[in-house]
């Protein structure tokens, strides 16, 4: 699989659990929804993410509610990250033109 896929296959599922959230309207620790990722790997990793980087909290065992200034903490990090990746890029991109 290209990674061009893996990325939208990564963004889908951030999308998805994201939006399953915000449509449950869990906000806050009363709010709090049982949530279980489907079983696919991606959504998986994806939802440990979410909760390793703060966007999602465990209000109670299995519940979880979206934390707003944790889930602006992972965006940014994610646009850094992408950032890099594009940095490095051009980087290639010019080197090989200037040998060429």
């Amino acid at each position: 699989m290209s990674g061009a896929a893996v990325a939208v296959l990564v963004a889908k599922a951030r999308r998805r659990i994201i939006r399953r959230f915000d449509e449950a309207g869990a906000h806050s620790a009363p709010t709090a929804i049982a949530f279980t990722p489907r079983d696919r790997l991606i959504d998986r990793r994806m939802f440990a993410r979410l909760q390793r980087d703060g966007a999602l909290v465990e209000s109670a065992p299995g519940r979880f509610y979206l934390d707003a200034e944790g889930l602006d903490r992972f965006r940014s990090a994610q646009r850094r990250r992408v950032g890099g990746v594009l940095a490095l890029a051009a980087a290639a991109v010019g080197a090989i033109i200037a040998l060429a």
